[in-house]
Formats: C-alpha cells, sequence, structure tokens
C-alpha cells in the first residue's frame, strides 16, 4: 500500500508537470513593442570585451560590443551597431561580431567615451536605439609642441 501511495503521488505530479503553463490562458506571451520598449530595455544592454592602451602619444582600444540581452527571445533583431568616440561616428556594423579597432593620436587629457548604439527592431517594435558606453580616461597630458625659437 506504501508503493502504491507513492506511485499515485508520483504519477499526479508528473501529469501537473506535464501540463505546465502552457494551458494557461491568464499568462500571454509576452512581446516588446513601442509602449513597453523603455519599460523592459535593460538598463545595461551590453558590454565591451577586448583592450585599450593610453600612452602621452596615444589611445588604442580593440572592443567587441556583447550585447546581454538575447534578440530571439525578444522577437527583435539587431539591425546594426554603430560606434562613436567622443561623439564622432568611427564604424557602423550590421553583422556579428560587433568589432571595433580605433586609435587616437595625442589623446586629450581626461575622459574619452566609447559609444556604441545598438539598433533594434522587430515585428511588434519600431526602430529603436540602446546605448552602451564605456569612458577610458587620460591621465597624461597631451604631447607638449616644441617651442618656436624667433
Amino acid at each position: 500500500m506504501k508503493h502504491l501511495t507513492k506511485y499515485i503521488t508520483f504519477l499526479s505530479v508528473l501529469c501537473l508537470m506535464s501540463s505546465g503553463c502552457e494551458s494557461d490562458n491568464h499568462d500571454p506571451e509576452f512581446m516588446l513593442t513601442d509602449s513597453n520598449f523603455q519599460q523592459y530595455t535593460p538598463k545595461t544592454a551590453g558590454y565591451f570585451i577586448g583592450s585599450s592602451s593610453i600612452s602621452t602619444y596615444q589611445l588604442q582600444f580593440d572592443y567587441e560590443l556583447k550585447p546581454i540581452f538575447d534578440p530571439n527571445q525578444w522577437d527583435i533583431k539587431i539591425d546594426q551597431v554603430v560606434f562613436f568616440v567622443d561623439g564622432t561616428q568611427i564604424s557602423s556594423l550590421t553583422q556579428k561580431p560587433y568589432k571595433v579597432k580605433y586609435s587616437i593620436s595625442n589623446p586629450a587629457h581626461g575622459n574619452h567615451t566609447v559609444l556604441a548604439q545598438i539598433h533594434v527592431s522587430g515585428k511588434n517594435l519600431s526602430s529603436k536605439t540602446i546605448d552602451v558606453s564605456h569612458v577610458i580616461y587620460n591621465r597624461f597630458f597631451p604631447a607638449a609642441s616644441p617651442a618656436s625659437n624667433n
């Protein structure tokens, strides 16, 4: 009798698990739309992997943008990724990998911002932009120009 009770309990749990939430009409499938885009867009939509280096005369970086969301799961697609450095566009990519390699000669002292704009769209979503930025700090002073002797 003890084994029969366990068997019936096991079958009951198995039946509940197999029915799952698929038949639950109270939990409709989520869709990302224009009206809820801002609400569900992650605050940190991606990150840069790679390397950067700074010297008195050169700022160099080699980064790849990695979105932290799965476009397929959200029923959207990444149309393009546009990279900017200090507000100037340096690259536009429409396919993975979203990589950029860039160099600045005689970089100014202070912060330099690398920005990637991820342009997405989908079945229920018009074209939208998600920003991912990274700041590189230049602790060096810009190269001094040689003084002219007149």
